[in-house]
């Protein structure tokens, strides 16, 4: 019995073979526990070419396993975005503008892999390009972590997610830029524990080097209720949107640095 226990003990240990064994991980370490929708208001912080800031308040909604409304301004402006894994709508003035197959690389491995079958986290991991046959273990920020989508550091251009091996979260990402733009590099910092998951609430986007956007999480709550409406395809819907009433202090947390 102490025989089979020490192995077991060191199998554990093991890093995982390739990136569906670290995803496999993650979903069984937070498995029926990870919060299944969130709302949160963030100021995002945009970086034009020749340094200009300029600032505006967000207002994001988040159910699992994979469906995120992001309100670019007043919800009742009609501007904003809804994503999937692998589908993405924009709307303009309350109406949809333009639909497309790019969908959210941040929705299956931040939020989805803990709340779905591990085959559909692979599904929506490969739609963005992460080879999930490749994989090894690093340091980041001084800590242990395992890079899916690339067999080694010296690939710096490949599509790539970093996590925590204590905690087993994202940390960083690196995606495609779009338009055939230089890939954008995502940091994912000062996370904080929401229930028994977690919450990054700063997250950086920068291209070579250069910040580009960069979003704090001001406010957050698991406890609001974020209607299935919200997330409809093909028109803009802003009854019963949380941001438009009136929000319990008791339901909300604010981040300490705001």
């Amino acid at each position: 019995m102490i025989v089979l226990l020490l192995f077991s003990l060191v199998a554990a240990q093991q890093p995982p073979r390739d990136g569906r064994g670290v995803l496999e991980r993650m979903h069984t370490a937070y498995a029926g526990r990870w919060y299944t929708s969130i709302a949160f208001v963030q100021k995002t912080t945009l970086v034009r070419a020749a340094g200009q800031r300029d600032t505006a308040t967000w207002y994001e909604s988040l159910k699992g396993p994979d469906l995120l409304r992001i309100d670019l301004g007043d919800p009742a402006a009609g501007r904003g975005a809804m994503f999937t894994a692998e589908s993405t709508f924009v709307f303009r003035d309350g109406r949809l503008a333009r639909s497309g197959a790019e969908g959210n690389p941040f929705l299956p491995v931040v939020m989805g892999v803990y709340l779905q079958p591990v085959d559909a986290t692979v599904r929506g991991a490969t739609h963005h390009g992460f080879d999930l046959a490749k994989a090894y273990t690093t340091t980041w920020e001084g800590r242990p972590v395992y890079v899916v989508g690339a067999a080694s550091a010296a690939d710096s251009s490949s599509a790539q997610f970093w996590v925590d091996v204590d905690r087993l979260i994202v940390v960083r990402m690196r995606v495609a830029g779009g338009s055939g733009g230089a890939p954008l590099d995502v940091r994912l910092d000062d996370y904080v524990p929401v229930g028994d998951g977690w919450l990054g609430t700063r997250v950086t986007i920068s291209r070579d080097g250069v910040p580009v956007q960069v979003e704090e999480y001001m406010e957050w709550s698991t406890g609001v209720a974020i209607p299935d409406s919200l997330f409809e395809r093909q028109r803009w819907v802003t009854g019963g949107h949380w941001a438009s009433l009136a929000r319990p202090a008791t339901l909300w947390k604010r981040h300490p640095a705001h």
